[in-house]
């Protein structure tokens, strides 16, 4: 997101270079003093915008011990647990 505005913004070189060179957040303060009002204001919208956003999450296979969706067989025919002896073949009918 920084590149993203850096480029999108124009950040000065001065600018770019003390981003740059940030350790921690708290380096941040100098470098928000070489951005115009325009450009900080630009960041902080879309750092906003990133953390009100809700993470993107896979949906994680039914082997790892996650619930299955609700209505969807949680047991797959054929397999061990569907079988009455725990075989994963079915009992003679």
């Amino acid at each position: 997101m920084i590149r993203e505005r850096c480029e999108r913004d124009g950040w000065s070189a001065e600018a770019t270079q003390c981003l740059i060179a940030m350790k921690q957040l708290e380096d941040a303060a100098p470098c928000a003093k070489l951005l115009t009002d325009e450009q900080q204001a630009a960041l902080v919208r879309d750092q906003e915008a990133q953390l009100a956003a809700p993470p993107a999450r896979a949906a994680a296979p039914a082997a790892s011990g996650a619930a299955a969706p609700p209505g969807s067989d949680p047991v797959a025919p054929g397999s061990a647990a569907s079988s009455p002896d725990g075989s994963g073949t079915p009992s003679p009918k």
